[in-house]
């Protein structure tokens, strides 16, 4: 209940006010470079410089994760990629040399790459949820069940890590022709 009631509260309390303020600073200083070019503004060129440093090191870290976290998932159903270090190694090796070679081969593929492995990770929740709903009893979601204690601190950090990151479009702000002008709709 709490994950269900996160996942639609904290959007509305930290996404909105988040988007709104990348929206309306994007519009002010419309070019390359987003949340760099504020910092830069605000607080001069070393600001600007350790904040595109922090966020580069950040998404480094964050991207270097993924492969050994699919392999720490993979290796729960293929017991020869858990095992064997050397395994393991090769399978987190293997993936990021696949992704990074995909990002070499340009745009386009990158783009359909992309598409690819979304689909490819939601499928495995559409069969889940085509699975649970002959099971669903809604007479049970208002029983009380006894709960442990709430680890507040890592469920709002979850919720963080997976709702934020909206600043990031301003990176492009720059390729959005007069952001300060809505465009005429015709109805």
């Amino acid at each position: 209940m709490f994950t269900l009631l996160g996942f639609l509260v904290f959007p509305l309390v930290w996404g909105v006010p988040e988007s709104l303020v990348t929206t309306e600073l994007a519009a002010a200083f419309p070019g390359n470079g987003g949340f760099i070019l504020w910092a830069d503004n605000a607080f001069g060129p070393l600001a600007g410089s350790l904040l595109g440093t922090w966020k580069y090191l950040s998404i480094v870290i964050n991207i270097a994760a993924y492969p050994a976290l699919v392999a720490h998932y993979v290796g729960g159903v293929v017991r020869a990629v858990a095992r064997p270090i050397r395994a393991r190694s090769a399978a987190v090796t293997g993936m990021t040399l696949l992704l990074s070679l995909i990002n070499f081969a340009g745009l386009s593929v990158v783009g359909w790459g992309a598409t690819a492995l979304g689909i490819a990770s939601l499928v495995p929740f559409v069969l889940m949820t085509a699975m649970a709903v002959p099971k669903v009893r809604p007479g049970r979601w208002v029983t009380r069940v006894e709960v442990r204690m709430k680890d507040w601190r890592l469920f709002f950090n979850t919720l963080f890590w997976n709702l934020n990151y909206r600043d990031s479009a301003s990176t492009m702000a720059g390729e959005v022709e007069r952001p300060g002008h809505l465009p005429q709709r015709s109805f």
